[in-house]
């Protein structure tokens, strides 16, 4: 056996099983081997997770061993979604990993078709601590701290529960069915806020503007959920459900520390605001749906 007819293993069983099957392979030429079961998971529309290991940015271009360009080695015609890994390290979290492979694995099942994760790894990679292999500079050891690299928000809840890292919804085939499902989490929520960021139109039209700022704002005063507006939000900061200068008002701890919603609604791009920021990022530690 080899990686094509792993490829096509996975590729039966995703087909069986009505979800992506996961096909590892190491670095180098066994990553071509499955070309062949990435085409035909594309064009039959079968879910499938390629994780592909890789050498680090350092070992890429200069003919070291068991290296091939990888990098979105799969045409974009086939793979529906692509990720570069960096290499394990305590100075990136893990959360990033865990939300790469859920944002895979939902755009698989969705979209029906093949994602490919490759993920670089940095010698030496067993033991967990040791010299790093032809690595002969001064203090060139491998070292990597278990407790720092998982101390993220939702991380304990998370590894305890055995349920997805996050609940992700795409505007596909399956709206209807994903609008109905966050109508159902705004119901069942007692506490839940919106956020708005940019809610600025692509054509500038200032009607449609309005009446995207009066929408918001009367679904708010319907919902009994206060705004939390950014900067980039516009005419939307003027309306009655807005709480004024909340970037502001976040900054005094008792407030900070106070707000538990058990419901973000987040409209619009990411926010400038740190402070807005923040609350949605400790707001995951108390298992609040986003």
């Amino acid at each position: 056996h080899d990686e094509r007819g792993a490829g096509f293993r996975a590729l039966g069983y995703s087909r069986q099983n009505g979800r992506p099957a996961a096909i590892v392979t190491s670095s180098g030429t066994a990553v071509a081997n499955l070309y062949p079961s990435v085409v035909e998971s594309s064009s039959d529309g079968v879910p499938l997770l390629v994780i592909t290991a890789d050498r680090p940015y350092e070992n890429r271009d200069n003919g070291s061993n068991q290296s091939v360009d990888q990098v979105k080695i799969f045409s974009s015609t086939y793979v529906r979604w692509f990720r570069d890994i960096p290499p394990p390290s305590d100075d990136v979290p893990v959360s990033l990993a865990l939300s790469d492979a859920n944002h895979a694995v939902t755009l698989a099942n969705q979209l029906a078709g093949p994602v490919h994760l490759n993920v670089q790894f940095r010698e030496n990679l067993a033991p967990d601590q040791g010299p790093i292999r032809n690595d002969n500079r001064i203090g060139s050891v491998t070292k990597f701290h278990t407790l720092r690299f998982t101390d993220v928000p939702g991380f304990a809840r998370w590894s305890q529960s055995g349920s997805r890292w996050q609940r992700a919804f795409y505007p596909d085939k399956n709206v209807n069915h994903s609008i109905i499902e966050v109508a159902e989490l705004i119901l069942q929520s007692r506490r839940g806020i919106i956020v708005a960021g940019n809610l600025r139109l692509s054509n500038n039209d200032a009607n449609e503007a309005d009446s995207l700022t009066s929408i918001i704002s009367h679904f708010a005063t319907v919902a009994g959920m206060p705004i939390l507006a950014g900067v980039q939000s516009g005419a939307l900061r003027r309306e009655r459900p807005v709480i004024p200068f909340a970037e502001h008002l976040l900054k005094h701890p008792s407030i900070s520390k106070g707000l538990r919603p058990d419901f973000i609604l987040q409209l619009g791009s990411p926010l400038i605001s740190t402070e807005i920021s923040k609350m949605i990022t400790n707001a995951v530690m108390h298992n609040v749906q986003t």
